[in-house]
């Protein structure tokens, strides 16, 4: 019964580097680096929201509002930083 096991991992390493299996960056779960912040305006007053996050893969962020996807429209303006 172990030679069986010892041949089967030995069978496993040969092809893994016959596959060329290389290095895989490990994953690392979302966080907020930037905290969007609760904040009150009057109607006609501009309101600017920030957030960054990291993670890896990378996140990706989604501004929401009663629910619903926010998107850029004449009352909304969405994007990255630099767009």
């Amino acid at each position: 019964m172990r030679q069986r096991h010892l041949l089967f991992n030995v069978s496993a390493v040969q092809s893994e580097r016959e596959l060329g299996v290389r290095n895989v960056p490990c994953l690392a779960a979302p966080k907020f680096t930037l905290t969007p912040r609760s904040a009150v305006a009057r109607e006609t007053e501009d309101m600017v929201f920030e957030c960054a996050a990291e993670g890896n893969p990378p996140p990706t962020i989604t501004w929401m509002r009663n629910g619903e996807t926010l998107s850029s429209s004449e009352y909304f303006q969405v994007g990255k930083l630099n767009d």
